[in-house]
This record gives structure tokens, sequence and C-alpha cells, in this order.
């Protein structure tokens, strides 16, 4: 039986915190003009960008975020002719653009750029005609965008570059930039509970547990996502679903820290994880309808953190939540859908650590039949059903139906991975050990040949 994996997830799921439809960092500020219908070339560039503007707002309030790029591009230009190249009305936009080109496109270099260039025109502080003070509260919220902006895409950059290490320590950088002019900018106006310092604080240290995490650092990556817990809590209070997914992750990196597979019951880690899903479940349930979505997502997430639990009462818990979240997504998705073929997955290698062999066949019959009609007969996830299926039949001494199964897995692996892959040396070795073992051999079980493997026929029953 393959290892069970320490991160626990659910399809897909979006950025808790920066999310795909989030208003951008800097919103528009109300400008004075008037809104004219007349024809495109008469109208005036003021008149352009408050329509401009407007059409921006609208799009993104009913989540349509196909010409938010293309629209900043324009808005930049309007700003450029309106208030000229180094105006700090042309650095927000330059802002906002280098925000959208990250979030919407995720073209890092191209918001690297955009940012830069904002920051450039701030620092040359033309045409900021206010006292210092004021001066200083009002490009604030650019710079902190600007840093948090750079901060994430050096971050996001890493994957794809060699200097790894390097994008790291300039994402760090920036980001702890980006932390101290969010706090200064929150002093200045003296509004602990502004939504724009509290909403960058959570993006902040977000980004700074994602970082922490990549380095490796999985300890300051703890403190980090507790922090935007208490965040989220202080801003919108006990009971806010925002602090659901952010749960999930501190149950996964909790996870993390241990090498340890199955970890034991009474481990800091494993009730520090345990304890992070634990809550996630409890405000889902609270929140959302019983047999929702929401629920079955938490359920079968709970139970994948009790399977790697070595205790009896978690194994039982286990089985529990993985029904659960079986019985929403069967109603939801059908029986055959992909969730709940994974849900039913993982309670068939539930079922064998708790040695519930006769179960766990079962299941396994009617596990393979799902993945047939849902992937195909020669999908690798029916190859591996039949690997396990193999293994427990063999565990119960059933060495002719062990065979069948684990000949069928050698013929699956043999036509997707090829003849020398590991996997299919692995499954042909297990097979040919158990072909010369005196009990085959006093049976007369025989394995398949590998060059007759491409020449069998497709078989349509376990």
């Amino acid at each position: 039986m393959e290892d069970q994996e320490n991160e626990i997830s659910v399809d897909n799921s979006e950025d808790p915190v920066d999310g795909k439809f989030d208003i951008i960092l800097l919103p528009f500020n109300a400008r004075k003009g008037s809104n004219s219908n007349k024809k495109l070339d008469l109208t005036p560039p003021l008149d352009l960008l408050i329509d401009l503007e407007r059409k921006i707002l609208e799009n993104l309030q009913e989540n349509k975020d196909e010409t938010v790029v293309d629209d900043l591009i324009r808005c930049c230009a309007l700003t450029r002719i309106i208030h000229g190249d180094d105006s700090y009305e042309h650095a927000e936009n330059c802002v906002r653009l280098a925000h959208a080109y990250l979030q919407y496109k995720g073209l890092e270099q191209q918001s690297i750029i955009h940012a830069q260039r904002a920051n450039d025109i701030i620092l040359r502080g033309k045409q900021l005609g206010l006292n210092l003070a004021d001066d200083r509260k009002s490009i604030l919220p650019s710079i902190t965008s600007i840093y948090y902006i750079l901060g994430n895409a050096y971050l996001r950059q890493k994957q794809y570059l060699q200097k790894g290490e390097l994008l790291y320590k300039e994402s760090k950088y920036a980001l702890l930039k980006a932390e101290r002019a969010n706090g200064e900018y929150s002093k200045l106006i003296e509004d602990n509970n502004d939504s724009f310092c509290g909403n960058m604080d959570i993006k902040i240290a977000h980004t700074l547990g994602r970082l922490c995490m990549g380095q490796g650092d999985v300890g300051i990556a703890l403190e980090c996502y507790e922090k935007v817990i208490d965040i989220i809590i202080k801003l919108k209070g006990e009971g806010t679903v925002e602090v659901i997914p952010i749960y999930w992750e501190i149950g996964n990196i909790s996870l993390i820290i241990l090498p340890e597979k199955m970890l034991a019951k009474g481990s800091a880690n494993m009730q520090k994880a345990i304890e992070a899903y634990l809550q996630a479940y409890n405000l889902t349930i609270a929140r959302y309808p019983a047999k929702s979505l929401q629920v079955a997502d938490a359920s079968y997430r709970l139970g994948k953190a009790y399977i790697l639990e070595e205790s009896t009462e978690a194994e039982t818990l286990a089985e529990d939540y993985l029904n659960a979240g079986y019985e929403i997504y069967s109603k939801h998705y059908g029986s055959s859908g992909k969730k709940c073929i994974k849900i039913q997955d993982d309670l068939c290698q539930l079922l064998v650590k708790m040695k519930k062999y006769p179960e766990a066949i079962a299941k396994l019959h009617s596990l393979i039949e799902m993945k047939q009609l849902a992937f195909g007969e020669d999908n690798i996830e029916v190859g591996n059903s039949y690997k396990l299926l193999g293994i427990v039949y063999l565990s119960q001494g059933e060495m002719i139906k062990a065979i069948k199964s684990l000949n069928k897995c050698n013929y699956i692996y043999h036509n997707t991975f090829g003849p020398k892959h590991k996997k299919t040396e692995a499954i042909g070795n297990m097979i040919e050990m158990i072909t010369k073992s005196p009990i085959a051999q006093a049976k007369g079980i025989k394995s398949v040949k590998k060059d007759k493997l491409k020449d069998r026929p497709r078989f349509q029953n376990i």
C-alpha cells in the first residue's frame, strides 16, 4: 500500500487571501468632471478617464476581468496626457496596472516593470504640492502597494528561474518594506480599523508565510499564518469564514514539520494539525448548510488528517468523516464523480490499514468499476486500485486472485509508463517473486511474460 500524503488538499482552491476578483489595491478617488455621451474623438481626456475608471470598477464587481489590463493601460495613457509623465496620478495607475498584470495575467516580469516605474515616479517627487506630512500620508498607500507587488512577483518568479535564493531575498526585502510602510500609514491616519491597512496586513503576512514555506522555515510560516488569522478576526470578527482556508494551511504546515508519514497520537504537531482542521470544520458547519459542498470539503480534509494519526480512535473518526463527505459529494456529483472516487480511494486504504480486509475487497471491486467508467480501463488510477487489491488478496492468502489483480496492474503500468519505468519494474518483480514461491509453483501459478503484455486482449471485468 502506498504511503499516505502528508499534505491535505481538495481540488482547487483559490488563493484565500489574494482572490481572483479582488478589487484593485489602490481604490479610485472621486473626480470632478462631466460625464458626457459625446463621440469619442470629441470627448475630453478627463471625461474618458472617468468613464474608464467607472467601467473597470463595474467589471470587477461583476467578476469580469477580461479587459481589466487593457483598460488600465488606457488609464495610464490618459493620466500621462492629463497630468504628465511624472505625476502622482500616473504613478497610482502604474501601481494598479502592475497589480492587474500579476493577479489577472500571471505576468510577473511585466508587473515588476510597472511597479518599479511607479516607484521611480514617486521618488522623483514631482507635482507633490502639499506640505510634507500630507505628502507622506498620500503616497504611503502607493509605496505599500508597490513593495507588496514586488515581493509577490519575486516570490512567484522564483519557480521559473535558477537564482531562487536571490529572489527569496529580494521578495523578503520588498515585503518587509511594505509592512513598514503600511504600519507608518496606519499611524499617520490614526485609524486602527482602516480597511486598506488591515487588508494589506493580511496580504503581506500571508505572502511572507508562503515565502517562509518556500525557504523551509515552517515555524516562522506558522507564525505568519497565525498572525493572518488574528488580523482577520480583528477586522471581520469571530466566526468569519475567511479564516477557514488559513486554518487548513496551518494544518497542512503542522503535518509537514515532522518527517514521519504517520504521526503518533499525542504528538504536538499532530494535535496542532487536528485542532486547526477541527476549527475549520466547526466554522464550516456553523456558517454553511449541512449538506453543502463546503461541509463536504471540511469533512474530507478532517478525515484525511485523522488517517495520518496512529490510533484506533483516529481511524474510526477518519472513517466517519470520510463517509460523511462521500454522502454529500455523491448527492451533488453522483457516485462516479471524481471527488467521490477520491474519497472511496482513501476509504479503501483506510480499511486496509484497519485490517478490515473483506470490506476493503468489496469496496475495491466497486471502486475499480467506477474508475473504469470515469477514466477508462487502461487509466493509471485503475492500475493503482488493482495493485492495492492484489496486495490485499495476497495478505489473505488468496494467491491466484492476487496474481490476477497484479497482472492487470502490470498490464496498465506497462502500457502507460513503458517497460523500463520504475513502477512497471517494481510490480513485475513483485509478480515474479510471488510466482517463484513454493506455494505458487505447487498451485501451478505463472506470471504473464513481458513480451506478451502488448498482445494481451483488453479485459472487461475484474
